[in-house]
């Protein structure tokens, strides 16, 4: 019986140890054919995170004005089930193209909401020129490819 329950502390010490450095993960998008419900239902359901793992979800297109601070007040639902990705490592960001298109400011994003723009956006690079100048590159991918698909997506026509 004190074996089992040394050994259980054990796991759990270890499950604690390995959260506390968030593992670079995947780059869900939520647009017209993949929405952000879908997006919820794969990140929740389907993939069931247990422990803090970084990933990013990006909205794109008119998508993105289901993450602003006025749908929040009447969508409680979905807003909870975004919260939730977040609480398990989820960076959300919107396309800052696709704001501009529907007259977002950052101001009228949910408070844990960043934009994020596309390949060749009018803003000056930082000195890596893989970020832009206003970027933080720790809340973004490491990952060349996985910041390479989240600029495709904010590049897309929509």
């Amino acid at each position: 019986m004190r074996k089992s329950a040394v050994a259980t502390s054990m796991i759990l010490m270890a499950t604690f140890a390995g959260a506390a450095e968030p593992e670079e993960g995947a780059v869900y998008v939520a647009d017209a054919q993949f929405q952000l419900e879908d997006v919820l239902q794969e990140v929740l359901v389907t993939k069931r995170p247990i422990r803090l793992t970084r990933f990013w979800v990006v909205v794109t297109g008119d998508q993105v004005a289901l993450m602003a601070k006025s749908n929040g007040i009447t969508d409680r639902k979905l807003v909870k089930g975004v919260d939730l990705m977040r609480q398990f490592g989820a960076f959300l960001r919107v396309c800052e193209n696709d704001m501009s298109r529907l007259g977002l400011v950052p101001g009228d994003l949910l408070p844990w909401v960043e934009p994020v723009k596309g390949f060749g956006a009018a803003a000056p690079k930082a000195a890596d020129e893989r970020f832009y100048a206003d970027e933080r590159p720790d809340e973004l991918p490491a990952s060349v490819e996985s910041l390479r698909r989240i600029r495709t997506a904010c590049s897309a026509a929509t």
